[in-house]
């Protein structure tokens, strides 16, 4: 299997390692991500339909939208990894991933699975 070209791979993101501190609370800080390791990025963003849930601890509704980042490289993203992606107007969409995996088994596409959470 060949890599994909780049014209199948049209956006461009920055990647966050997760580094967790805890707050004064003890609990887990929500900025724990420091300064991007990889920068522009070369990737396919794909979306999936959101979800909507109501979370019955804050009795709030929850909107979650599934995301697959396509790369041509193995950035080795693990659970609660970032990525920050701004689309076509300019909004930046924080992804937090899920799992990484080489799908087609010969190391020249990995597909990264995220959750944006509003």
């Amino acid at each position: 299997m060949r890599s994909p070209s780049a014209r199948c791979l049209p956006n461009r993101v920055a990647l966050f390692r997760f580094s967790p501190t805890q707050d004064e609370d003890a609990g887990v800080d929500a900025n724990s991500y420091g300064a991007a390791f990889a920068t522009d990025v070369p990737c396919s963003v794909q979306p999936a339909e959101p979800e909507r849930f109501l979370d019955n601890d804050t009795a709030r509704l929850i909107q979650k939208t599934r995301w697959n980042v396509l790369f041509r490289d193995n950035y080795s993203l693990v659970a609660d990894d970032k990525i920050v992606w701004a689309d076509d107007v300019g909004v930046n969409h924080h992804l937090f991933v899920h799992g990484n995996a080489d799908q087609a088994g010969r190391g020249a596409a990995f597909v990264v699975s995220c959750e944006e959470r509003t």
